[in-house]
């Protein structure tokens, strides 16, 4: 993924004698400067001496990469394992990895602990972070398995805002974790814990996210779905997506839809819905979200299978740089701009490339997105229509056999 766009401001940071710099965003957590539990889960390892001797780290929830790049300096001989949900936080952590030329076991777009409990060697010392948005089940649950993925002596720190501090050390007791030690702050409460007992892997590492499972419905369709903790739209639609789902069945009458592409599919309204009338038998879900993709690609399958087909087959792509040229006969986009950086250009190039000849493209947002998306209209698409609601929009427009040249030259 190309980051030069998304850098909103570099900063420093001292660590172990060293003067790191970070780039940040503001499609990222603390997008202004390093924040300020970061600095007190560093002050608290460095001052409970939670590090010495650690060789293999794990870093939950990386963000930039600010406590790994920062604990690899201050502890020769450290190196981590670097996990975020979102893309974009991996390829900035690699990104500030490289700038201040420090190694990394890896960094990789992952939930959690998923594919790692149990397996071998393990981690002497695990550190996140802890974003307090994930869910209370979620976040107990990372705890009471957190012990699967330590060596024999390993420890874990963690730093969570104060308004969870004290269900997330109840959490600690349910788990067995031996407390190691504390510190408070104004707004931060940091805990250490060593290894306690472990659990088994669940066979769905999936399913502790599970938040809802309701009948969805949008333009009197209905669909199984289900909702999951760190996702919006867990009960119900958003009008963006109500608009998307009005113009995608509008913009398909009359076309044979055998591969949709879906950018930005949220927790998978979408994806579900358009399995109750077009059944395509291939999806691509294009997000920087390991959860949405996951979620959308679980709500498809739950949708066609309550049809009685198969669930079609689904590709999944960070940015749609890896999906094959002009494959797409259907291709629907929910604006999530970053400020300071336009979407509507990277999104006209996305589609200009995977959209066939013929097909139609549906985009919804805020009206004021979706008007800077028609100014900068690409060439060779053609309005088909245009729909407002409360405050957002939704455009559709269909592919010209010059654009299909162009993207194609392009690609």
């Amino acid at each position: 993924m190309d980051t030069d766009s998304y850098v909103s401001r570099t900063v420093r940071l001292r660590a172990g004698g060293r003067e790191l710099v970070f780039d940040l965003s503001h499609a990222l957590f603390s997008s202004a400067d390093i924040d300020v539990g970061s600095r007190l889960l560093l002050k608290a390892i460095a001052g409970g001496g939670w590090a010495k001797g650690a060789r293999r780290g794990l870093d939950l929830g990386c963000g930039v990469g600010t406590l790994a790049l920062a604990l690899t300096a201050m502890e020769p001989g450290l190196a981590f394992l670097c996990r975020d949900r979102d893309a974009l936080a991996r390829d900035f952590t690699l990104r500030n990895a490289g700038r201040n030329g420090i190694e990394l076991l890896g960094a990789e777009r992952a939930l959690f602990l998923q594919d790692l409990e149990g397996g071998a060697p393990g981690f002497d010392l695990l550190v996140s972070n802890v974003p307090a948005k994930a869910g209370a089940p979620v976040l107990a649950d990372l705890l009471a398995r957190s012990s699967s993925v330590l060596t024999p002596g390993g420890k874990a720190a963690w730093v969570i805002v104060k308004p969870l501090a004290a269900e997330f050390g109840r959490w600690i007791e349910d788990a067995g974790l031996p407390l190691l030690g504390t510190l408070e702050g104004s707004g931060h409460t940091v805990y250490a814990t060593g290894k306690g007992p472990a659990r088994s892997p669940e066979p769905d590492p999936f399913a502790v996210y599970r938040r809802t499972s309701i009948r969805g419905s949008m333009e009197g369709r209905e669909y199984p779905f289900e909702g999951r903790w760190g996702l919006p739209e867990f009960d119900a639609p958003s009008w963006d997506t109500e608009l998307a789902a009005w113009a995608a069945e509008r913009a398909s009458a009359g076309r044979l839809v055998r591969a949709a592409c879906l950018v930005e599919p949220g927790a998978g309204h979408l994806a579900a819905f358009l399995q109750g009338f077009l059944a395509p038998a291939s999806l691509a879900l294009v997000t920087r979200d390991a959860l949405a993709a996951a979620t959308a690609a679980r709500n498809s399958t739950l949708a066609a299978r309550e049809a009685g087909r198969e669930g079609p087959d689904i590709a999944e792509s960070d940015d749609g740089a890896d999906l094959r040229a002009s494959s797409f006969d259907l291709l629907v986009e929910l604006a999530l701009p970053v400020p300071g950086r336009d979407w509507s250009g990277p999104a006209w190039e996305r589609v200009s490339r995977l959209l066939k000849e013929g097909g139609a493209f549906v985009a919804a947002g805020t009206a004021t997105e979706l008007s800077r998306l028609e100014r900068h209209r690409a060439p060779g698409f053609r309005g088909l229509f245009e729909r407002k609601r409360k405050g957002y929009a939704v455009h559709a427009f269909e592919k010209s056999r010059d654009a299909t040249a162009r993207g194609s030259a392009g690609a």
